[in-house]
């Protein structure tokens, strides 16, 4: 089974499975974290779950379901997100297979049109999944200060972040 959090594939994963150290980032904020003003080096995470080492649920995903819970469609959400109604289907399908509960509700086309809408797990997994990832941008902005802060090179990062933005190509 293909890893759901990856909804534009795992190109990026190069040298047995592993993400390339090598890669050029854009913006820290497209790892997770917020962008500072100003310049200097700031860390850079990404957090997912995962069972059996297979990667199910992440930043791509959980943006997915948000834009699902926003737009109360599926098919508006893999548009927004430039991706295919069945690529973004088949991953809902497998996280909810894996979590074995249901994250949303289909309501077929008719008079209303049809759509979606999360469920009570969809709710609640979006809400752990944002406050865990809110908690290690914390976390890992306090552990740079420790270790790198005192450095030229290093960013000096604001105590709270500023709203998250998750990437939606994870």
């Amino acid at each position: 089974m293909g890893d759901a959090s990856d909804p534009q594939g795992s190109h990026h994963r190069a040298h047995g499975g592993a993400r390339s150290h090598n890669r050029v980032l854009p913006d820290s904020s497209e790892q997770g974290l917020p962008s500072d003003e100003g310049r200097g080096v700031r860390p850079a995470q990404r957090i997912w779950l995962q069972e059996n080492g297979v990667r199910m649920f992440g930043p791509g995903t959980y943006e997915l379901l948000r834009r699902v819970d926003q737009t109360g469609s599926l098919n508006q959400a893999a548009k927004d997100m430039s991706m295919s109604y069945s690529k973004a289907w088949r991953i809902m399908r497998e996280v909810e297979a894996r979590l074995g509960v249901v994250l949303f509700e289909r309501r077929t086309g008719g008079l209303d049109g049809g759509g979606s809408c999360l469920t009570n797990d969809g709710r609640v997994l979006l809400a752990r999944f944002e406050a865990l990832t809110q908690e290690a941008d914390e976390a890992v902005r306090a552990l740079f200060q420790k270790h790198f802060g005192d450095l030229p090179y290093a960013a000096e990062l604001s105590e709270t972040p500023a709203s998250r933005r998750v990437a939606t190509n994870d």
